[in-house]
């Protein structure tokens, strides 16, 4: 009667163990974080160059998610759901202790490569990071007409359309310049 006793009570164990690992952890993510820091060399439009001190967090966050077909199975498939990406860039034009200028950057990483942002003190230059792909247009969402412009300048809402047909959605936000 003992051993029948144990032997139900771990069974019941077992099977609420597996029912738990059933379920999944609902917010399941891989998210990663990096620090840049490194001088980059700017043209003022004028043929002079200088140095600058730029200094990017990015922050890349893939929420992912249990394939719905695969419920009540053991080993479920994931599925990987587009990347947010969030970029913070600080820029030190001199030798004194504090950053000159700040932004932050959120968007979804585009499914080929991604972009890269240099802030400089004209506005925010945007480049893709595979070199046979360029940005074709920048629209300012935030603009009562949606406007096409080369620079970004303001915080706002951009669209970036890419050579390759892709389009990323861009929130610029916390921009502050000296």
């Amino acid at each position: 009667m003992k051993t029948l006793k144990l032997t139900v009570l771990g069974l019941g164990l077992l099977l609420s163990g597996t029912a738990i690992a059933q379920k999944g952890d609902p917010n399941m993510s891989d998210k990663w974080v990096t620090t840049d820091f490194e001088k980059t060399e700017l043209n003022n439009g004028k043929g002079d160059r200088y140095f600058v001190k730029q200094f990017v967090v990015t922050e890349v966050y893939t929420p992912v998610m249990l394939d719905p077909a695969d419920k009540y199975k053991l080993n479920q498939d994931i599925i990987y759901m587009p990347a947010q990406v969030t970029k913070k860039i600080r820029l030190d034009n001199d030798t004194d202790a504090a950053y000159d200028s700040f932004v932050e950057f959120n968007y979804t990483k585009p499914v080929k490569g991604d972009v890269n942002f240099t802030l400089t003190n004209e506005g925010i230059v945007i480049n893709a990071e595979d070199s046979s792909v360029s940005i074709d247009k920048i629209t300012d969402k935030t603009a009562v007409m949606h406007k096409d412009v080369n620079n970004i300048m303001k915080e706002g809402n951009y669209t970036l359309s890419l050579s390759n047909g892709e389009e990323i959605d861009v929130k610029v936000s916390n921009y502050s310049r000296m």
